[in-house]
């Protein structure tokens, strides 16, 4: 591959393909979906054979030269694309080049991109949050999606399997911290809190104690992209088992307002 600007068409839409290649062509002002025609251009760049073969590459994508995105599949055919770009989050682009952020998908994305990448059942949808059902280490529950100005800023896993036996949350609270080890390293910080000693010095009721929020436990992970919180506590007989994931580069529109707050104008 080879990095030259590309050269602009007589009558039709330039694309600059990325990767660059040595394979120019374009397609006409007014052109039909799977139509290409091959055209002459009249820059300074080494001699080029222009071939194009439907089969022979994978899909690419291209821009026009009024800035549109298009998809260049593998089968010959193309079509228009919405290519999202960073609201006022801080957030970069996905970069698939990368693993995946989270699950499927990366910090950014639209909610329609985010819902055709998540297989699990939709099973709740409002403007800014989808929920879909989901597992994770042999553990069943809800993955939750939560969107700001149409951007993917926030996730997070809620467990729902109920126990009879209280003490299997913390159980299955430890499962899913080796499942954070493997995946992501060592926690950066954890701790055990115990907000009422009543049942502390019997290890066969810590389960109770956690429904009751007696008592709780957390773990903080991070990766390259994104930092992680698995918590487990509770209230109300109830035991409430979460992982929460952010992007390490979001930054809000409300603490954006907080900054400008703090700003005072010179006397």
């Amino acid at each position: 591959s080879v990095h030259f600007p590309a050269c602009p068409a007589k009558d039709g839409m330039t694309f600059h393909l990325l990767p660059m290649t040595y394979r120019l062509f374009s397609i006409s002002p007014n052109p039909r979906p799977g139509s290409f025609r091959l055209l002459k251009t009249s820059c300074f760049i080494p001699t080029v054979t222009v071939i194009l073969l439907a089969a022979a590459s994978a899909a690419e994508v291209a821009t026009t030269k009024d800035g549109r995105s298009v998809l260049l599949k593998d089968d010959g055919t193309w079509e228009f694309i919405e290519v999202v770009q960073p609201a006022r989050t801080g957030l970069e682009i996905p970069k698939k080049s990368r693993e995946p952020d989270f699950r499927n998908v990366w910090w950014g994305m639209s909610k329609s991109q985010v819902k055709k990448a998540e297989k699990g059942e939709l099973v709740f949808e409002k403007e800014d949050m989808i929920v879909h059902k989901a597992s994770l280490a042999g553990l069943f529950g809800n993955v939750f999606y939560v969107f700001h100005q149409n951007r993917l800023v926030k996730a997070k896993y809620h467990f729902t399997e109920q126990r009879e036996n209280t003490n299997t949350y913390i159980d299955d609270y430890n499962t899913l911290k080796e499942h954070l080890i493997h995946t992501c390293g060592e926690p950066t910080d954890y701790e055990t809190r115990w907000n009422n000693d009543m049942y502390k010095e019997d290890f066969e009721k810590w389960g109770l104690a956690v429904s009751l929020g007696h008592l709780t436990y957390s773990a903080d992970f991070a990766t390259e992209t994104t930092h992680i919180t698995l918590a487990l506590s509770g209230e109300n007989a109830q035991a409430n088992l979460v992982i929460e994931y952010s992007p390490k580069q979001q930054e809000t529109v409300e603490d954006e307002k907080k900054k400008s707050s703090e700003i005072q104008p010179a006397e």
